[in-house]
């Protein structure tokens, strides 16, 4: 099984989202948002090399 090294992390403020991970070692970065419900949904997903 694959570890992912997921972490918590911050992005510049023209990013725009509730929650910030990251993982594979800083090439993959993925962001969150908190719904009205209370309900996270995925904003968006990058992938740097």
């Amino acid at each position: 099984m694959k570890d992912f090294g997921f972490f918590k992390t911050e992005m510049p403020s023209s990013r725009k989202a509730d929650f910030y991970l990251g993982c594979l070692e800083s090439c993959v970065f993925i962001d969150f948002n908190l719904t009205g419900n209370q309900l996270i949904t995925l904003c968006r997903i990058s992938f740097d090399r």
